[in-house]
């Protein structure tokens, strides 16, 4: 008899309140999960000020500056500061914690911090998930994501305001990586791709609410409550009481009863009759359960060194490749969505826009990546990127123009939304089965650290020259792109499961190194077929 796994149990279940209520609190999680990206230009929006100083006799140089009535002529910065309401806020944490004139460039230490965070938990969150399982992780990530958006509302300066924001972010990251496991590992492999679509959308569909909310809210901690604190309590209750945990996790863990009150908890919420199939394996899977906690582990699994993906100089050029990849994606999809400054755009049509772009980028990705191949996609996506990026350098900024830059800085979004989903799929598929999750997490902590001074390096070449951030951004998605040449397609052909053959992916070897594990798999599998008939 076939031996039933996690997957035709799910599939015999089919689809029901079990599985809808995981996908939609994991979908809806996304979109409060964006708000993390584009807290920067909300929550420290610009403001007008004035010197709130006693100027009496004063000679006021600028809004930060003035000089002293006596002889000395002394040049005294200003330390209290008036504001005015802009056309899009009426007080931000800029006010709050006076970031304006030595302390103007505070703010941008945030998006380092943010990048900091999600390089942290990108680093730990996969072994958390693996090793206490992924609906603790999902539901302590909702929880600290819930607290540390209540404590923004009573911090008393910005210094503390950051070490919040490290966890809020970090937090965020985990909740993607324990959300993503759980949504794959909940839902039969027909559907997948339908729901991680889904989910990818909704992080789109959550920066549109969020650029909606701040044009309808101009006070920044209204904007906080409504946008931030209620969804994160919501969808932490929702969890903490609903979300079971994968049954594939606790299998593997070897917590066998749990893992049968899930199953048991499935067919009765889907309302559907476990077949006696099921129920066989289920008495199987017990029986061995049993047999291996007197038995003892007999696993001998070997760690495999990280570097040995480095280990010819054809692998080091891919991983070489694949940084240039995610370090481009890193940069111009947060320059992006810090449009504003570069294109001089309306902030809240700009986040909204920017939003609902990633829904049609998405779909592109799909389109492509399926019907040309991985490569393909990264490759037409970059230098698209590209030349939109241009298209938006070289463009007047009065009039009717104006349209054009919104044009092409939404197409801009659009490709660089469609590339960074495309990098994960390509990046993984190259990769070897026992270092996948470390090579793609290698590559996502390289994009990440580049991150880190990104504003910093932004906002000085705007001082340059305005056009020069965009064309930096542009030239590296140009050396992306053509770099992509370099990497071998992954679009219907066989993935490699170890070093061996990692190293001889996209050659005739690579075909004669998967025959011959193929056939050594169906001589298995025909012996085992042959054992099963005779007893």
């Amino acid at each position: 008899m076939k031996k039933v796994e996690v997957d035709d149990i799910l599939e015999y279940a089919s689809l029901g309140i079990w599985n809808f209520k995981i996908i939609i609190i994991i979908i809806l999680s996304s979109t409060t999960q964006s708000i993390t990206t584009i807290f920067y230009p909300i929550i420290y929006g610009e403001l007008q000020f004035t010197c709130a100083d006693d100027l009496t006799n004063m000679t006021i140089i600028d809004e930060c500056k003035y000089y002293s009535g006596n002889n000395t002529a002394e040049e005294i910065s200003c330390g209290n500061f008036r504001y005015h309401p802009s056309d899009d806020f009426m007080d931000t944490a800029r006010s709050k914690f006076d970031l304006v004139c030595n302390r103007n460039s505070l703010p941008n230490f945030d998006i380092s911090i943010i990048m900091l965070s999600q390089m942290f938990a990108t680093t730990i969150c996969t072994s958390l998930c693996d090793y206490f399982g992924r609906r603790p992780v999902f539901v302590l990530c909702l929880f600290i994501n819930t607290v540390s958006s209540i404590l923004y509302l009573f911090l008393p300066n910005v210094y503390l305001m950051f070490i919040v924001r490290f966890f809020d972010g970090a937090a965020m990251m985990g909740a993607c990586v324990s959300g993503f496991m759980l949504l794959i590992e909940c839902v039969y492999c027909k559907y997948r791709i339908v729901f991680i679509t889904l989910w990818t959308m909704f992080y789109g569909i959550g920066m549109f609410l969020s650029g909606l909310a701040s044009s309808l809210i101009p006070y920044w901690k209204e904007f906080v409550i409504c946008r931030m604190i209620i969804p994160n309590i919501v969808l932490f209750s929702f969890s903490y009481f609903l979300i079971d945990e994968s049954p594939k996790w606790l299998l593997q863990n070897d917590q066998f009863k749990k893992f049968k009150n899930v199953i048991k908890k499935l067919f009765d919420q889907n309302r559907t009759k476990m077949p006696q199939v099921v129920e066989i394996e289920l008495t199987r899977m017990q029986n061995e359960a049993s047999a291996s906690s007197k038995m003892g582990s007999t696993s001998t699994n070997r760690s495999v060194k990280f570097w040995l993906l480095y280990r010819t100089p054809k692998t080091a050029m891919w991983m070489i490749i694949f940084a240039i990849s995610w370090c481009a994606n890193v940069l111009v999809y947060f320059g992006l969505v810090f449009g504003k400054d570069l294109f001089n755009l309306d902030l809240h049509v700009w986040l909204m826009l920017s939003g609902l772009v990633e829904i049609p980028g998405m779909i592109l990705q799909i389109f492509i990546a399926a019907r040309y191949g991985r490569r393909a996609a990264n490759i037409i996506c970059m230098l698209g990127c590209t030349g939109t990026l241009l298209m938006s350098t070289f463009t007047p900024t009065n009039g009717y123009w104006m349209y054009l830059i919104y044009f092409s800085a939404c197409a801009s979004k659009l490709f660089i939304t469609a590339t960074f989903g495309n990098i994960y799929v390509w990046n993984g598929e190259v990769m070897p089965t026992n270092l996948r999750a470390v090579g793609v997490g290698a590559g996502s902590f390289i994009g990440r650290l580049s991150g880190v001074p990104m504003k910093y390096v932004q906002d000085y070449l705007i001082r340059l020259w305005h056009p020069l951030p965009v064309i930096l951004f542009a030239t590296i998605s140009f050396i992306a792109g053509v770099s992509s040449f370099f990497v071998p397609e992954t679009l219907n052909e066989l993935i490699p499961d170890n070093i061996e053959e990692y190293e001889a992916f996209g050659t005739e070897k690579f075909k004669k190194l998967k025959a011959v594990r193929q056939d050594l798999l169906r001589g298995k599998f025909n012996e085992t077929a042959e054992k099963e008939i005779t007893v």
